[in-house]
């Protein structure tokens, strides 16, 4: 069965295990890196009760997780530029 809980800095391991994919082999983050497990735990610990973090635990750990907050600006954000226009 599956249990959707809030995350604890105990899960951060798992956290960074299945984000780590996410940044090294796609292009969906903006991340250059993928973080390790401390600091997904201070991420967690920064969110504080004001941004939720949620992890899905099955009977062989975690499954996915979510969290919210706002809206960063990652490195790979400074690889683009700003004021980028294009052509229409």
């Amino acid at each position: 069965m599956t249990e959707i809980r809030d995350a604890s800095p105990a899960d951060a391991e798992e956290i960074a295990r299945i984000y780590r994919p996410y940044v090294s082999d796609s292009a969906i983050s903006f991340e250059l890196e993928p973080p390790e497990a401390g600091i997904i735990a201070k991420r967690l610990d920064a969110a504080g009760s004001s941004y939720p973090w949620l992890v899905a635990a099955g009977p062989a750990g975690l499954l996915g997780y979510a969290y919210g907050g706002p809206h960063p600006e990652p490195a790979g954000i400074s690889l683009l530029g700003r004021g980028v226009r294009l052509p229409r």
